[in-house]
């Protein structure tokens, strides 16, 4: 294994890393919760999307490093797979889509501005 890689290992897989990590999970989660009320979306409008992508791209980055790291072993880990699935079910939302995932973002945005408080 070269120098490179071992010092991205030791980087994704250091403590301080896979706290950080959880903790943006734990404040996207929140985040996502906040979003179910109008007055959040009110309050923050356009910028909702841009706290959405934000956390996608930050995710996304983790996924890249832990397989640069760790090549294919990394979807040895039943976690690491999550991981994936999650990302990559993020970036396909994050898409400008049209069809039947692009009308079921529409939909559930004009319902939440309309339903929630």
């Amino acid at each position: 294994m070269n120098s490179f890689r071992k010092k991205l290992q030791t980087f994704v897989d250091s403590a301080i890393t896979q706290s950080v990590i959880i903790w943006l999970i734990i404040l996207n989660a929140l985040i996502m919760g906040l979003e179910t009320f109008a007055w959040y979306k009110n309050l923050l409008g356009s910028a909702t999307e841009i706290i959405d992508q934000f956390f996608v791209w930050i995710f996304l980055l983790e996924v890249v490093l832990k397989i640069l790291a760790h090549g294919f072993h990394f979807f040895k880990s039943g976690w690491n797979n999550f991981d994936f699935f999650i990302v990559v079910i993020s970036l396909i939302l994050a898409l400008p889509v049209r069809g039947a995932l692009g009308m079921y973002k529409k939909k559930n945005n004009e319902a939440q501005e309309g339903g929630a408080v």
